[in-house]
C-alpha cells in the first residue's frame, strides 16, 4: 500500500491506494468538454456508487470555471478517509501531483458520518469555518475551500494554492465547482 496526502485547504487527507492505478485514474488531458456553465445538482439520492472526478470533470472544465489556463493535469486520488471512501481529482500544473503549485482539489466523501467530516474540515481551517447558505444541505466555507453536505455525502472544493502564486478563487467560483461535483452524485 502507498500512503497518498491531498492537501484540502489547512488540512491533509491521507489516503491509502494501492501502488498500481486503479483502472480509469491518471492523467486528464486539456480538451474536455469546456461549458461554461456549472450543471445544478439534482436532487441526492444515497449512493455507494464509486465516482470518477477527473474522467467526469476535465481539465478544460476546470480552468475554464477558474479562469486559470495553469491547469493541465488531472490525478485521480482515491481512497478511504475519515470513515468513509474519498474519491478526489487534484488539478495541477504539470505531471507531478508534488508540484510546487499545489493546485484545486475536487473530493466527495461516500459513506461517512457527514456532520464529523464536516467538523474535522472545519476545524483544519485556519481562518474558521463561516456557514454558507443556498448551496446542499449544509455547507461552509473558509482558507479558499468549500464543504457542502448533500445527504450523506460531503463535497470539498479546495483551492490549495499557495499565498500569492494565483489570485485567490471567490466562492462564487468554488460553488460553481462544487456545483459540478454535486451533478455527479
Amino acid at each position: 500500500m502507498k500512503s497518498l496526502l491531498i492537501p484540502v485547504g489547512a488540512a491533509v487527507l491521507l489516503l491509502l491506494s494501492a501502488c498500481a492505478p486503479a483502472a480509469g485514474s491518471g492523467s486528464a488531458t486539456p480538451g474536455g468538454s469546456g461549458a461554461s456553465a456549472a450543471p445544478s445538482a439534482p436532487p441526492h439520492v444515497s449512493s455507494t456508487a464509486a465516482i470518477s472526478v477527473c474522467s467526469r470533470i476535465s481539465v478544460a472544465t476546470v480552468a475554464g470555471d477558474t479562469g486559470r489556463s495553469v491547469y493541465t493535469t488531472a490525478h485521480e486520488i482515491d481512497g478511504p478517509s475519515a470513515g468513509a471512501q474519498v474519491y478526489a481529482c487534484e488539478y495541477t500544473d504539470s505531471a507531478s501531483a508534488d508540484d510546487a503549485l499545489d493546485g484545486l482539489n475536487l473530493v466527495v466523501y461516500r459513506g461517512g458520518n457527514p456532520t464529523s467530516i464536516l467538523s474535522s474540515l472545519a476545524g483544519a481551517l485556519t481562518s474558521g469555518a463561516k456557514p454558507l447558505t443556498g448551496i446542499g444541505d449544509r455547507a461552509q466555507t473558509g482558507d479558499g475551500e468549500v464543504d457542502i453536505v448533500v445527504g450523506t455525502d460531503v463535497v470539498v472544493v479546495s483551492d490549495s494554492v499557495h499565498e500569492g502564486q494565483l489570485a485567490e478563487l471567490s466562492t462564487a467560483q468554488l460553488e460553481k465547482l462544487a456545483n459540478r461535483v454535486m451533478a455527479l452524485l
